[in-house]
């Protein structure tokens, strides 16, 4: 769909959907609730406004496009998984919320798409919000923690903030994409916000020592190299994007080793493990393991989906580790979890889906050159890659999160010439 002239709109419904989408994400740091609420105040101000129309036909355009009945069978096939599971509501709402989320996305796609205004100042929103709650949460890590509890309602406590903004950092993979667009796109002003915006959430995330966000950027860095050689002119800059990936991914794994050696391998019982526990965690290979053991037994449709942790025996206290169950919650691999909970029908359905949208946005990129196409591709590679060691891939807000970033880089695209994205 051809994007109407750039203008100036007043703020109506139709602006107010914009700065909400744009806040919806960074507001994670404020909590998920926060992050919930105000995707859904978008999403109704989107339905009440006169985008709607447009949005609801794009939708359709989508469902009826190869990759939307690719994602339908997707859906499907994960439905018949939920229904054959021991809990089949459970694993039903898991299934078909993704649907739903996947729709929502393509709503606010379609809105954004509508006017250049309306995705520019949901970007912009992003970059401020982004400053501010990081800003938030690096001045609570270190020198004011009272401003987080008293948030929590908790009262002033002094206690040190550990862990708590590790779920926020790992939004570095889904948000930095986006502020490279404003980096390349906007103003002076904006450009130093944006790249403010990048080293923020590069220092809560080295706070945190969120090392699947870093495996998540990794990702990204490869994905960056790879992508480059499909355009003739930049195929020297991909091998020096290349070159730079393989010495920042060795000094990961140095880091890793002298870092985590020693107390890695003081607290992991023995065992035949299969990748070094100064590398990977024991307790995560703990996991993967019991739960491949899960996939062979139900190795076609699997147990359902996010219903691994009712699994007998998933409730055990772990070897080494006595605090933690087998399956704390969820297998912190998107890869297993999938195969263990979907079996290998949906799990290779979903595969091949990524492989194709993946193949799709690259021959895109390789086009155009967009830098808004090659943000959509590094959020949905930075999104897989630390999938492998973080969140259930059910997690509705990681979920959403997704489909949210991909919806706003992929309106930023300057050249369109239809609503279909694949």
């Amino acid at each position: 769909m051809d994007r109407l002239p750039t203008t100036a709109p007043s703020f109506d419904t139709t602006m107010t959907f914009a700065v909400l989408t744009g806040l919806a994400i960074p507001n994670l740091v404020f909590g998920r609730a926060v992050f919930a609420i105000t995707a859904s105040l978008a999403l109704l101000a989107l339905l009440i406004s006169p985008l709607r129309t447009n949005s609801w036909s794009a939708l359709v355009c989508q469902a009826r496009s190869p990759i939307g009945l690719f994602i339908g069978l997707i859906i499907l096939s994960w439905s018949v998984s939920a229904l054959a599971s021991e809990f089949p509501i459970r694993a039903l709402e898991a299934s078909l919320r993704t649907g739903i989320f996947l729709g929502a996305a393509v709503l606010f796609y379609a809105a954004l798409l509508e006017d250049r205004a309306l995705a520019t100042r949901c970007l912009k929103t992003l970059v401020v919000l982004t400053i501010v709650g990081t800003s938030f949460a690096l001045i609570a890590s270190t020198v004011l923690p009272e401003i987080y509890w008293a948030l929590r309602f908790k009262g002033l406590r002094t206690t040190p903030l550990q862990t708590e903004f590790k779920s926020y950092s790992a939004l570095i993979v889904l948000v930095t994409p986006l502020l490279l667009i404003g980096l390349w796109r906007f103003n002076n002003l904006w450009r130093i916000g944006s790249a403010v915006g990048i080293i923020q959430f590069a220092a809560i995330t080295w706070m945190s020592s969120n090392r699947s966000a870093i495996a998540g950027l990794l990702v990204m860095a490869m994905t960056l190299s790879v992508a480059q050689i499909f355009r003739p002119a930049y195929r020297r800059r991909a091998a020096g994007i290349a070159c730079g990936f393989m010495f920042i991914l060795v000094g990961v794994i140095v880091w890793l080793y002298t870092s985590r050696l020693q107390i890695a391998t003081s607290r992991a019982p023995e065992g035949d493990w299969l990748f070094p526990v100064w590398l990977i965690d024991f307790q995560r290979q703990t996991v993967w393991s019991f739960t491949l053991n899960i996939w062979e037994r139900a190795p076609w449709l699997g147990v359902g989906p996010n219903t691994i942790n009712f699994s007998p025996g998933a409730n055990a206290p772990m070897p080494g580790d006595e605090k933690l169950h087998i399956i704390p919650g969820h297998p912190h691999n998107w890869v297993v979890e999938l195969l263990a909970e979907t079996g290998s029908i949906g799990f290779l359905i979903l595969v091949a889906a990524i492989g194709c949208i993946s193949y799709l946005w690259i021959r895109w990129y390789a086009r155009s050159g967009d830098i808004a196409v090659m943000s959509a591709l590094l959020i949905f590679a930075g999104y897989w890659g630390s999938g492998l060691f973080n969140f259930s891939y059910w997690a509705a807000w990681w979920q959403f999160s997704l489909f949210m970033a991909c919806a706003i880089a992929l309106s930023h695209v300057q050249e369109t010439k239809s609503q279909s994205v694949v």
